[in-house]
């Protein structure tokens, strides 16, 4: 494992993605599972708490816009775990991949992710407190884990992850994302 990902505010030591300390369900993408998925046919290997869809008169604007036959399981080259997230979207328009929505306690959070693989991202989220500013896309092309870090500021509730990515390219296996991670600041 490169590096520990969640670091807990309260004892202020950092562990894997899958620590007590990080409100993130599946933010290692270790879990999967079969998902039916309204408007494509079939059913699809997707992470679990992932691929947001939940149809919602608060957030609709926010859901996944991905084909889910366009989400895959990494295991080449993972940050840490067994599983990474690999989004296949060689489309110059960048389209959304969300969480589903779920609800945390109020508060400041400081999180992060990482990215590896040759596209373009950029990440933003969602929660009843409010919009994360959006940010200018990144443009990755390393094979080498890249630490995105950012904050969350006020009332988190209904919160939602959301990654956009265009122009991704098999050259380096298109765009991979592994260990999301919100811990809550320590006030």
């Amino acid at each position: 494992m490169q590096g520990l990902p969640a670091c807990d505010g309260a004892t202020h030591t950092c562990e894997s993605a899958s620590h007590a300390s990080n409100i993130f369900p599946n933010g290692g993408f270790e879990a999967w599972d079969e998902y039916t998925v309204p408007y494509y046919q079939g059913t699809y290997w997707l992470p679990d708490y992932w691929y947001g869809i939940d149809f919602s008169e608060h957030d609709g604007k926010f859901e996944t816009e991905i084909a889910p036959d366009a989400i895959k399981r990494y295991t080449t080259s993972t940050h840490s775990g067994n599983y990474a997230l690999q989004i296949v979207f060689p489309e110059g328009v960048a389209d959304r991949f969300t969480s589903e929505a779920f609800d945390i306690p109020a508060g400041s959070y400081t999180c992060s992710f990482w990215v590896r693989g040759k596209g373009s991202v950029r990440h933003h989220s969602y929660s009843t407190g409010g919009e994360m500013p959006h940010l200018p896309f990144m443009d990755i092309d390393t094979t080498e884990w890249q630490r995105v870090s950012f904050n969350i500021r006020s009332n988190v509730r209904y919160f939602r992850m959301i990654f956009y990515v265009s122009n991704t390219d098999s050259s380096k296996d298109h765009i991979q994302i592994d260990d999301v991670v919100c811990t809550k600041d320590v006030l």
